[in-house]
């Protein structure tokens, strides 16, 4: 492919190429850097909230409060069942969650680990440290000690890996005065897709995290996906900061308050209904 796009046999073609995160990982992939033309790249994510709920009936552009009941029963659904095609459709034909969804989840990463030559060992005690963490901030040290690694290097290694591999989304904190990121404070870490939570506690023999968890993982990873994001605490917390909008969500279960400021950083606080709304109307 390289040699026929340095000839200029495609200049006025469109080539669609895909490949394994894991290809990105071992750094197998050529990116063709000024001979890309007008080419883009896609990362294809589990489903959105947004689009798991289109899925089961809203319309399409529908006024969030006014399905603002549904949405919020959705979203619990959604956070039971994730995103992933074959857990969508178990989920929404009245099978609730679908443990081949787990499986799938599991094989690919033991299969990513294998193919990169690194050890399936370390991640499992990684992730049975996240699972038991989250979603509070945790240093380095803290989960390599949790995980019973040697060296908070290890736990740097694999955690920076597994992000890669788009099993995980870390979040440091960030100044609410300055927008500044900080990497040596505590990081919070959630997972892709609130399946995985379900996957990796099976797989590495702990109890799965509650709802409250997930939430707080979805509202972060979905906005991730278009922006930066971090977090604040500082006594008070605000679960996910997007400094490019000065803006920040807190997360709650139950009943929200007003939100407020901190800093630069304008703040609202989610109910689960309230964030079925944000994350079908507001959230790309």
């Amino acid at each position: 492919m390289k040699f026929f796009i340095d000839q200029g046999f495609f200049k006025n073609d469109v080539i669609i190429a895909s490949g394994s995160v894991s290809m990105y990982a071992k750094r197998e992939v050529e990116t063709f850097p000024g001979r890309r033309g007008r080419g883009r790249d896609y990362v294809l994510y589990p489903l959105s909230f947004a689009a798991f709920a289109k899925l089961a009936g809203v319309p399409e552009g529908a006024d969030p409060a006014a399905w603002r009941s549904k949405l919020a029963e959705l979203l619990e659904l959604y956070l039971d069942c994730g995103g992933m095609p074959t857990s969508v459709i178990s989920c929404l034909t009245g099978r609730g969650a679908d443990s081949q969804t787990w499986q799938i989840f599991i094989s690919s990463l033991s299969f990513d680990l294998a193919r990169l030559g690194r050890s399936e060992a370390y991640v499992k005690r990684l992730l049975k440290a996240v699972l038991r963490t989250a979603p509070s901030p945790v240093s380095l040290s803290a989960l390599a000690k949790e995980a019973e690694l040697t060296s908070h290097k290890i736990a740097f290694t694999y955690l920076n890996l597994l992000e890669g591999l788009y099993i995980l989304k870390q979040l440091f904190w960030v100044n609410p005065y300055t927008l500044e990121e900080s990497f040596k404070k505590p990081r919070k870490i959630h997972l892709q897709d609130p399946a995985m939570y379900s996957a990796f506690a099976r797989w590495v023999g702990v109890d799965p995290p509650g709802a409250e968890v997930r939430l707080e993982a979805a509202v972060a990873t979905h906005l991730a996906r278009k922006y930066r994001v971090g977090y604040w605490r500082d006594g008070r917390e605000i679960d996910v900061i997007i400094p490019e909008l000065k803006a920040g969500i807190e997360v709650k279960i139950g009943r929200a308050g007003a939100g407020g400021r901190v800093g630069l950083v304008k703040y609202r606080e989610l109910s689960l209904p309230d964030a079925a709304e944000y994350l079908f109307g507001e959230v790309p």
